[in-house]
């Protein structure tokens, strides 16, 4: 009899009854031997199996109690136990995602994220400061060339030439720049750089000026007190990850900041894919769809900095990208979001991003980049990466920003300080490098909050992570359209504010908002008007807000975060040509590029319509595609999201004939109908759909040869007779039409028609007889997306959205490039 227990107990337990018990027809030695053999191998195969899963457990950071009950929502194992004021996930809160936008997370566990999400190891700064440069008190730049064997280049935040400084010369009046990048070139034709922050007084705002505005903001509203707002704005952070990657910093504003209170807003949704659509309607007050390449850059947009500055308050504005990369407020200033640029367009780049605020730490990092080894800071592979002269990148933002607020914060001449903090530590495909931020945010909002006062803070996402290789996992998807929106406002503000405006604070945080609503809110801070508020494209948080829908504040169904999803038949043929038509698009966009791939569609793998709530109107589709690039040999999954703008639905009446002749045949053999646009792809002869519907209609007539009219006459006038539901003609032209098989065929221009039901009817004018009837229903879908490119050809699709194992802002795409669309291989 097998001893299990012994085995599982005892490693040294004699197997001779087992091995005997398999050898009962063969009970030579050589048998049991080989027997016991095999056994004690299943044994330490076993052991070894088991070593292997408590190893995967472990450095994945799993609890054991998962393990134990898989009933347990598996993202709150990454949610340390915290207080009862700690924000609460969504995951593990059901009363977070009940609400008039009702969320509905994925549940399953998700081993691609939690794979692929692990706490980093510490990232380290190899390379030291080159220690040669240094401000001194009468604000030069005073070097020592003792170490530069190879000389001294340095570099100024407002101007794009460096300078080369002759040997000797140790002092450099670089008048009011606020970064300077020193470069000490050595013998080995290698560099070591220093890079020099300060925040000077440059005397913009005269104290006449700021009385003037003061009195004039008295004049017309209600004074709030100040307020020293610095406002950080995480790239690529969702509020979810904000709980998992930056606890220590949440906990110290929930639980122990002082003189403050927390407000987390649950329903911050996004409005498009990507900063140029989410960002700018909290810094501008617009949706990305109003900035065209085309409008004349020498008009002025107001931000929100220009707004605080009006009545009084000094601003800084900080932002970790080089305005010549897309996404950045100096593309989006200078109406090139989209389109490519020249080099002579650089210039103006830089000059609209300085002239955002008094004090800016931006347009070094054009500077400092290519030093880094790094193009951007969207990458796989940026974790080491992101310091320059022996620091973090953040820590020299983070020190600029206490020099900024103990200059100014208590300047009573002032209405206050406000500073805005581009951050891009979390723009990266990891998702862990914004780990390794938290203990230095947590530093600086101590520092800050302790010496600081009436200091407020809002941190804020504009989205979630939306590339690399988990960003396709059912966590990040989800995620990807809640952003974090935390802020904390000092009891001095709060305790002003009317008792009914307080209120609707804390109500707006289960409220479904936008990028617009911050806007309004950030206005509303400053001066308030107890009967409207400053901004009226957005409610800001302090006035009242109903439960609005994501159609009513234009929120598209695919970044809808209370949308619900049905699969579609990916049999339909429907879906076959929409999905050549998507691929074909992205190939004619990256056509002049051959670093691009081409790709080829394999199959549809699913299709899920999208709609905004249970029961609405579909407004939207997502549809997954096996493809493959012709210059590769693996076949991927491509993603798209897409808007079916308008359709026509096309049903050809089945053919009834005479009574006294059923043996007749139809006069006409094959009907078809499409648009004038590639049209073998787009008509159907039987049961169909035309998107796009059409300014033109493109017909094909197919005629039974045997049928005497078509032998008598080389052409047949054919008229065609709309009529409504109401049996009222709305359209009605004639034809002339070929008798033949292969020519027979018409395009008719006309304005097309309204939405609703039709019956048409083919006549032959010469004998007037009945040739064929259809149906065509006329749907309409709004168009999805704020700014979102809309494919205009035939089928007027609207692409929100494009997931990739090929990551987009790879470093080989090739300029010219779309960013968004080019697939390459670096």
């Amino acid at each position: 009899m097998v001893q299990r227990s012994k085995v599982q107990g005892n490693p040294g337990v004699d197997l001779t009854g087992v091995s005997h018990n398999l050898c009962q027809r063969d009970a030579s030695a050589s048998c049991v031997a080989k027997a016991a053999a095999f056994r004690v191998f299943n044994v330490v195969v076993g052991i070894m199996a088991l070593c292997v899963f408590v190893f995967v457990v472990l450095t994945t950071s799993l609890p054991v109690v998962l393990l134990r009950d898989r009933s347990q929502p598996w993202q709150s194992a990454f949610l340390q136990t915290r207080s009862s004021s700690f924000p609460a996930s969504i995951y593990t809160s059901q009363e977070l995602r009940e609400g008039a936008c009702e969320v509905h997370p994925p549940t399953d566990i998700d081993w691609k994220f939690i794979m692929g999400w692990k706490n980093p190891p510490k990232p380290v700064c190899d390379d030291g400061p080159a220690g040669v440069g240094q401000f001194t008190p009468e604000g030069y730049v005073h070097l020592d060339h003792s170490k530069c064997e190879g000389g001294i280049q340095i570099q100024v935040d407002t101007s794009t030439d460096p300078i080369a400084v002759p040997n000797g010369v140790e002092e450099i009046d670089v008048h009011d720049a606020e970064q300077v990048v020193v470069q000490c070139k050595h013998d080995d034709d290698k560099s070591s750089y220093d890079l020099l922050t300060r925040v000077v007084d440059k005397g913009t705002f005269s104290s006449q000026l700021h009385e003037a505005r003061r009195q004039h903001a008295q004049s017309v509203r209600k004074r709030l007190p100040r307020l020293n707002l610095l406002f950080i704005m995480v790239d690529s952070l969702s509020r979810e990850h904000a709980l998992r990657a930056i606890p220590a910093t949440l906990a110290y504003i929930s639980e122990t900041r002082p003189r403050s209170r927390l407000f987390d807003f649950t329903r911050y949704n996004t409005i498009g894919r990507g900063t140029k659509y989410n960002f700018s309607p909290i810094f501008l007050g617009k949706s990305g769809s109003e900035f065209h390449d085309e409008t004349p850059t020498d008009e002025r947009i107001p931000t929100i900095m220009s707004r605080y500055e009006d009545v009084g308050y000094m601003t800084a504005y900080i932002e970790e990208d080089c305005c010549e990369n897309e996404g950045s407020m100096g593309r989006i200033l200078g109406r090139k979001a989209f389109d490519d640029y020249e080099e002579e367009d650089v210039p103006m780049f830089r000059r609209a991003v300085q002239g955002i605020s008094p004090h800016t730490f931006a347009n070094v990092f054009c500077d400092i980049m290519p030093h880094m080894g790094v193009g951007g800071f969207f990458g796989e592979a940026t974790r080491d990466k992101l310091c320059f002269a022996g620091d973090f990148i953040h820590n020299h933002v983070i020190s600029y920003l206490k020099s900024f607020f103990n200059m100014f914060s208590r300047d009573e001449k002032l209405g206050g300080t406000f500073a805005l903090w581009q951050n891009n530590i979390a723009h990266e495909a990891s998702y862990t490098r914004v780990v390794n931020q938290d203990a230095d945010l947590l530093e600086v909002i101590k520092h800050l909050s302790e010496t600081v006062d009436d200091f407020g803070l809002i941190i804020l996402g504009d989205h979630g992570l939306g590339f690399g290789g988990i960003s396709d996992s059912p966590t990040l998807q989800f995620e990807y359209d809640l952003p974090a929106l935390f802020m904390s406002l000092p009891d001095s503000f709060l305790d002003a504010l009317p008792a009914d405006m307080l209120d609707n604070l804390v109500a707006a945080q289960r409220k479904l908002v936008t990028g617009m609503d911050v806007y309004a809110t950030l206005a509303d801070l400053l001066l308030l008007d107890e009967h409207s508020q400053a901004y009226d494209r957005g409610i800001s948080f302090l006035r009242p807000m109903p439960d609005r829908s994501c159609s009513e504040i234009g929120i598209p169904a695919t970044r809808c975060s209370c949308a619900t999803f049905a699969r579609e038949d990916v049999n339909n043929l429907i879906w076959n040509s929409i999905s050549h038509d998507l691929v074909g698009s992205l190939n004619e966009k990256t056509k002049p590029f051959p670093e691009c791939l081409t790709l080829m569609t394999s199959k549809i793998k699913e299709v899920r319509r999208i709609s905004e709530s249970e029961g609405s109107v579909d407004t939207a589709y997502e549809v997954d595609l096996l493809v493959r690039p012709a210059q590769q040999g693996s076949w991927i999954t491509e993603n798209f999201v897409f808007a079916l703008v308008k359709a026509a639905h096309w049903r050809p009446a089945p053919y009834t004939p005479p009574a006294d002749q059923p043996d007749k045949k139809p006069p006409m053999r094959r009907w078809q109908i499409g648009t004038k646009f590639d049209t073998e792809k787009r008509t159907f002869e039987y049961e169909g759909v035309i998107y796009g519907v059409p300014s033109s209609i493109w017909m094909v007539f197919g005629w039974n040869t045997d049928d005497d009219a078509t032998s008598s006459s080389p052409q047949r006038q054919i008229e065609a007779l709309y009529f409504n539901a109401n049996g009222e003609s709305v359209v009605n032209f004639t034809m002339a039409v070929d008798a033949d098989w292969d020519t027979s065929w018409h395009e008719r221009d006309f304005d097309g028609l309204e939405i609703g039901s039709y019956s048409v009817r083919l006549v032959d004018r010469d004998t007037g007889d009945d040739m064929a009837t259809a149906y065509i229903d006329i749907v309409e879908h709004e168009p999805v997306g704020l700014g979102e490119r809309i494919f205009n050809a035939h089928w007027q699709i609207t692409h929100t959205m494009r997931r990739s194992p090929f990551a987009p802002y790879g470093v080989c795409v090739p300029r010219g490039a779309p960013s968004d669309t080019c697939i390459c291989v670096a």
